[in-house]
């Protein structure tokens, strides 16, 4: 029996102790609709149905937008600042390194070889929703670390090292940028404990991807800290080619963007996804990494947070 409530949920384990009841699989997720297969295939079939899906996932931002709302953000897990951090790593195509820097896919790298365990889900879930026409729903997440153990199996499958390189480099060459840390919504939705020990990698579409809607949510407070461009990467305008098409504001997935004079004002919160300078028609933006020490950064930081 699951005792449903907002955030998280005890399994009932009558005789055992606290303690054990918390080493229990404890969060409801989406995915644990599979528990409920055996019984009732046809509920099954309209909860992975798109207008299912997208129902669930309406419901999902309501309960973030709640999370936000005063004194529950203090103590909330889903925007604590101590349970949640992320590094974009920009649309390669727009990025320009330095010399001597190291590509930004090595901080991904880094926990793949240094994961015990690891975990592909089999498609998106939001693009699956959302019914994607720019990006296949195949490219699902990763997740790694030891609790990953936990996720369920029905719709994703362990992973060796070398698979998981491939399916990041197949969301690479799709264009689509790359956010890998630890954000706690990750163990609702996957239905996985809360250890500690797993490592998120997404695979964002401006469009569909359910982090848009729940990221506007946040104060700029906590964005800043928990969603972290790259360290030292610089989001560029040339003046002389921008023509104040506002293609920049449309494509920016937070509405960070906005327009001065006719030209695009990008502010200190920006997450360095890349997506302006990938869809701005006059090439008018680009991205730059010139810092050696980038690497050794990120991942001092997110190692604060997660270990696996």
């Amino acid at each position: 029996m699951k005792i449903p409530c907002v955030g998280f949920c005890l399994e009932s384990g009558k005789g055992l102790k606290m303690k054990e009841k918390l080493k229990r699989k404890w969060f409801p997720g989406i995915f644990d609709f599979i528990n409920f297969k055996p019984r009732n295939p046809r509920l099954l079939k309209y909860v992975f149905y798109p207008p299912g899906m997208r129902l669930g996932f309406k419901m999902l931002a309501g309960m973030f937008k709640a999370a936000n709302l005063p004194l529950i953000n203090r103590v909330h897990p889903w925007v604590s600042n101590e349970k949640n951090r992320l590094f974009i790593i920009p649309v390669q195509e727009t990025l320009e390194l330095g010399e001597s820097v190291t590509v930004p896919y090595q901080l991904v790298e880094t926990f793949i070889e240094r994961s015990s365990y690891r975990v592909i889900i089999d498609f998106c879930a939001c693009r699956k929703a959302g019914e994607c026409k720019k990006y296949s729903s195949d490219l699902g997440c990763i997740i790694m670390g030891e609790d990953a153990r936990r996720a369920p199996t029905t719709w994703a499958h362990p992973a060796s090292k070398e698979e998981a390189r491939e399916h990041v480099q197949k969301g690479i060459k799709a264009g689509l940028p790359v956010f890998a840390g630890k954000p706690r919504v990750d163990n609702y939705i996957f239905g996985v404990p809360d250890m500690g020990r797993m490592f998120s990698v997404c695979f964002c579409c401006e469009c569909c991807c359910l982090g848009n809607t729940i990221n506007r949510y946040l104060p700029p407070e906590k964005l800043r800290i928990q969603y972290n461009r790259l360290p030292g990467l610089e989001i560029l305008v040339n003046q002389e080619k921008c023509t104040g098409c506002g293609t920049c504001v449309e494509t920016c997935p937070l509405g960070l963007i906005r327009m001065v004079d006719k030209k695009p004002l990008i502010p200190d919160d920006c997450q360095g996804c890349g997506r302006c300078a990938k869809y701005c028609p006059n090439k008018a933006i680009h991205l730059k990494l010139d810092n050696p020490g980038y690497l050794e950064s990120a991942i001092k930081n997110l190692e604060s947070v997660i270990k696996i």
